[in-house]
């Protein structure tokens, strides 16, 4: 375990990480599980060949004689039991035969990792890969998301950027107005359905009175 900062409760959704800052990494937790000192680390100048990009990015550089077993794992978030969730990220390499997989747990180690969102995938292209999945919890509670490098020795480096973990939007929250007769903020639950500005024990949308802003918490 390599991280240095720890954050305390959850981060709210939409949760959206780029590594354009130098502190992109606080509050994440990276394993370097094999113990080869080859881990997830923010690279200024990831470079994305089929674009001729160059760009921030969490980088696995990869081993030339280990297999990959690295995580990173993103800080906890609040998840509702029947609600569908999705994450959003881009996938380049500077070669062929890198490996990652998706998953989320009830904790940031690798043990707690039993729900998977995206199985092992290769990526053999220069290009950058948009992947978006979802899933549901089947229980309310604290979870954390974790990024799985998993490829084969004498890779050539896997690169992440431009995570997002949402919602993954129903036609109940979709019909919630953009503009509110209230004077500062309405408040829904996921169901789409106004309640009370004092509701509790749940997942809620706040909408400001004039829609420029919709902000899920929990109360």
């Amino acid at each position: 375990l390599t991280t240095d900062t720890y954050n305390l409760g959850s981060v709210s959704l939409p949760y959206v990480l780029d590594f354009d800052s130098d502190d992109s990494f606080d509050g994440l937790t990276i394993i370097d599980a094999n113990g080869d000192r080859n881990e997830w680390y923010r690279e200024e100048y990831w470079y994305i060949e089929a674009t001729d990009l160059e760009c921030t990015a969490a980088l696995y550089p990869y081993s030339s004689v280990n297999r990959a077993d690295d995580w990173m794992i993103l800080p906890a978030i609040m998840f509702e039991k029947g609600i569908t969730y999705s994450v959003e990220f881009q996938v380049s390499t500077a070669g062929a035969n890198e490996k990652l997989a998706l998953y989320f747990g009830t904790a940031p180690s690798p043990d707690a990792m039993t729900g998977n969102i995206m199985p092992v995938k290769e990526y053999e292209s220069y290009c950058c890969i948009e992947e978006k999945h979802t899933f549901t919890p089947e229980a309310s509670g604290l979870y954390y998301i974790g990024f799985h490098a998993c490829s084969d020795p004498d890779g050539a480096g896997l690169g992440i950027r431009d995570i997002k973990v949402d919602t993954a939007g129903s036609s109940a929250i979709e019909e919630i107005p953009t503009e509110t007769t209230v004077p500062t903020t309405a408040v829904y639950n996921l169901q789409g359905v106004q309640v009370d500005d004092n509701a509790r024990g749940g997942i809620f949308i706040e909408v400001k009175a004039n829609g420029t802003t919709r902000k899920i918490v929990r109360r």
